[in-house]
C-alpha cells in the first residue's frame, strides 16, 4: 500500500467556493486496495488563516504604515472574527487580493519564481512550516501538486523546498493546466531546480496509476519529464464519478464540479488557448453520457445539503444541455447548477425555460465584446442580436446571467469600446454580473502567431498575466496605454453599477420597511490634503464625499448592520440637507457600502 497526497496549493484567492476538480478526480481513479490517497486543499486552509483577526493584525504591523494597503489591513483587523466572517465572499476576496499584493507578489516572469526566495512575514512562514511538520507525522511516498493557476507556482516552490528539507525521501511531482501551457524553456526550470522528481504534462485520466507505479518502483527516478499520451474519448465518456473527501471550510454556496465535456465544440476563437488543454486522441471535443452525469449529481446531492453544481466544460454543447434538461424534468431532478455557454442562435427561449425548470440557476456567457466587427475578427460566430436574445431569454426564464467581457481585445478603438459600453448599458437590466477581464496575449494562439493582423505589436517576451506565464508582452497600435486604462476603468464602473442595480430598484419601487435591516460592507474613511473620501472594499475604489457625509458615515463605520430606525434617527440628527434619506441610501448602495436591505 503506497501513500499518495494530492495537494491544491495556495494562493488562489478566487478558488474558495469548493474543491478544485483535478486533484480530487485523479485521486478517485486510484484503486483503494492499492493506494492510500489523501487530497489536501492547502489554499482554503491558508485563506481562513489569513482572514483571522490575529493574523490580519500581525500582517498590518509587519509592513510600512505609510503603505496605503497596510492601512486597509489595519482597519479590517479592528473587526472581530465573528464580524469578519459576516463579510461577503466578494469582500473577503478583495481583502485577500490586498494581502497578495503585500506578501504574495507574483513575479513578472517564470524565471523570477525560481531565482527569488519568498520572504514572508513570520506569521505566514510559521503557518506554512507547521503544515509540513504536521504532515511529517503521516507516512507519505508521493506528493502531487496540481497547479491550475500561475499565482500558485511561487508557493508550490516554497512548499516543495520545505518538504524536501523535512522529508528528502518523498517523491514530489507537479502537473496541472499551468504546467501544460508552458513551453520547453520554462519546463526546464522545473526540471533543473532539484525539487520535482517528475514534471507531468498532458491529461492523466488514464495514466495516473501507471505514472505513480513507475515512480514508486524506481527509487532513483529524479528530475524527469513525463508526457501523457493523448486520451481516448472513450476514457472520458466512461470516467467514474469524482469522490470528494476531506472537505471543510469552503464559502457558500459550496460548489462541486462535475465533468461534462472535454475540449471545445467551437474551438476557433483566435485568442483562446483552452483548446490546447483537451489532449484528446480522436476528436476536438467529447461529452459524457447524460445519465452518468445525472447519477453523479444525485450522489453529490445525497451526500451534501444545499450543494451547488458546476457543470465543468470549456463550453457546454447545446444539444447535450437540452438532453440533460429533458431528463431532469422527466425524473423530477433539480440540478441547482451553473454552467458556461457560448452564444448561439440555437439557444431559444424554450431551451432557457427548460434549463430553469431543470434547476440551472446561473449561466456565464463568453461574450467578450459586442461590436460586430470585433466579433468577426475574433471568430466568435455570433452577432450582437444573438447576444441580446440569449441574455434576455435567460434572464426572463429566471436564470442569473453573468457576462464575461474583454473591453481591450485586439482591434478595438476608443470609439468601438464606447459603443460596446453603451450596448451593454442598454441590456444591463438583464445582466446580474459583468465580469470584466483585461486581454492577455498567450503564445501559440492565432493572434500571437499573426499579431499584425490584429493591430497589436509583440516582442514575444513571456510575462505573467492572469492567464499564466505563457502570456506575451504586447501593446495595441490603435489605442494608447492611457486609453486602454481608461476603457477598463469605464467598464469596471459599469460592472459596479450592475451590482448595485437590484438593491436600487427595490428601494426606488418598493421603498424600505421600518423593520428592515441595512447590512453594510466594510469601508474606510480618509482625509488627504483636504479631500474627503470613502474607500469601498466591495468596489476597491475611492469615492469623494462631503463633510456631512463623512460625519454620518463615521458614526456607522464599525457596524456590520444597522436597523432602518437607527439609520433614520442618525439621518435626522445629521446636517445632510442637500439630499433625501432615500437618495443618500441609493448613493451608499452605488458606492458598495450598503450590501443589502433585508
Amino acid at each position: 500500500m503506497y501513500n499518495v497526497h494530492f495537494i491544491f496549493p495556495p494562493l488562489a484567492e478566487h478558488s474558495v467556493h469548493g474543491p478544485f476538480l483535478a486533484p480530487f478526480l485523479l485521486s478517485s481513479l486510484l484503486p483503494e486496495n492499492k493506494w492510500n490517497v489523501q487530497t489536501n486543499d492547502i489554499n482554503i486552509q491558508l485563506v481562513h488563516f489569513l482572514l483571522e483577526k490575529k493574523t490580519l493584525t500581525e500582517l498590518s504591523l509587519s509592513c510600512s504604515q505609510e503603505n496605503e494597503k497596510s492601512k486597509y489591513l489595519s482597519h479590517i483587523s479592528e473587526y472581530t472574527d465573528e464580524e469578519i466572517q459576516q463579510f461577503s465572499t466578494e469582500v473577503k476576496i478583495r481583502i485577500l487580493k490586498i494581502i497578495r499584493k503585500l506578501f504574495f507578489q507574483v513575479p513578472e516572469t517564470i524565471k523570477e519564481c525560481f531565482s527569488e526566495q519568498r520572504n514572508y512575514p513570520l506569521v505566514i512562514e510559521l503557518f506554512l512550516k507547521n503544515l509540513i511538520v504536521k504532515n511529517k507525522r503521516n507516512q507519505v511516498d508521493i506528493i502531487a501538486f496540481s497547479v491550475p493557476f500561475a499565482e500558485q507556482i511561487p508557493e508550490t516552490l516554497y512548499l516543495s523546498r520545505l518538504i524536501k528539507k523535512e522529508k528528502p525521501h518523498v517523491k514530489i511531482i507537479i502537473g496541472g493546466s499551468q504546467i501544460n501551457l508552458l513551453g520547453s524553456e520554462a519546463l526546464n526550470l522545473f526540471l533543473q531546480c532539484n525539487l520535482f522528481d517528475c514534471v507531468c504534462k498532458g491529461d492523466f485520466t488514464s495514466e495516473i496509476e501507471p505514472l505513480l507505479e513507475k515512480i514508486v518502483q524506481k527509487s532513483d527516478i529524479k528530475y524527469t519529464m513525463y508526457e501523457a499520451a493523448p486520451v481516448s474519448t472513450q476514457v472520458i465518456e466512461n470516467i467514474p464519478a469524482c469522490k470528494y473527501k476531506e472537505l471543510s471550510g469552503y464559502y457558500a454556496p459550496v460548489t462541486f464540479s462535475v465533468l461534462v465535456s472535454k475540449g471545445c465544440y467551437w474551438g476557433k476563437c483566435v485568442f483562446c488557448d483552452y483548446k490546447k488543454l483537451s489532449f484528446l486522441k480522436e476528436k476536438q471535443y467529447c461529452v459524457r453520457p447524460v445519465d452518468k452525469v445525472i447519477e453523479e449529481i444525485k450522489q453529490l446531492q445525497k451526500q451534501n445539503k444545499n450543494v451547488r453544481i458546476f457543470l465543468t466544460s470549456d463550453a457546454v454543447p447545446i444539444p447535450w444541455i437540452d438532453k440533460l434538461c429533458d431528463a431532469c424534468i422527466h425524473n423530477k431532478i433539480k440540478l441547482n447548477a451553473k454552467l458556461f455557454l457560448l452564444h448561439s442562435e440555437l439557444l431559444t427561449p424554450n431551451i432557457f425555460r427548460k434549463m430553469a425548470e431543470a434547476g440551472i440557476v446561473s449561466v456565464t456567457f463568453g461574450t467578450e465584446n459586442t461590436d460586430e466587427a470585433i466579433l468577426f475578427l475574433l471568430k466568435k460566430n455570433f452577432t450582437f442580436d444573438t447576444i441580446c436574445n440569449n441574455i434576455k431569454a435567460a434572464a426572463e426564464a429566471g436564470i442569473e446571467v453573468i457576462v464575461n467581457i474583454i473591453p481591450d481585445v485586439p482591434g478595438i478603438t476608443k470609439k468601438s469600446a464606447q459603443k460596446t459600453l453603451q450596448q451593454l448599458k442598454e441590456i444591463s437590466r438583464f445582466i446580474a454580473s459583468l465580469n470584466v477581464q483585461s486581454f492577455s496575449l498567450t503564445s501559440d494562439t492565432e493572434i500571437a502567431l499573426s499579431p499584425e493582423n490584429f493591430n497589436i505589436k509583440t516582442n514575444h517576451t513571456h510575462i505573467y498575466s492572469s492567464h499564466g506565464y505563457h502570456s506575451l508582452d504586447f501593446e495595441h497600435t490603435l489605442i494608447t496605454k492611457k486609453e486602454q486604462s481608461e476603457i477598463l476603468k469605464d467598464f469596471a464602473g459599469l460592472a459596479n453599477e450592475i451590482k448595485a442595480k437590484k438593491q436600487i430598484h427595490k428601494i426606488m419601487f418598493k421603498g424600505i420597511g421600518e423593520r428592515e435591516t441595512i447590512a453594510l460592507h466594510p469601508f474606510l474613511l480618509n482625509i488627504d490634503e483636504g479631500i474627503i473620501s470613502v474607500y469601498s472594499y466591495a468596489h476597491t475604489n475611492h469615492y469623494e464625499i462631503n463633510e456631512n457625509e463623512y460625519l454620518f458615515l463615521n458614526k456607522i463605520q464599525k457596524q456590520c448592520r444597522i436597523t432602518y430606525f437607527e439609520f433614520e434617527t442618525l439621518y435626522k440628527k445629521s446636517e445632510l440637507k442637500n439630499t433625501t434619506m432615500l437618495g443618500f441610501i441609493i448613493k451608499l448602495v452605488s458606492f458598495g457600502i450598503i450590501k443589502k436591505i433585508e
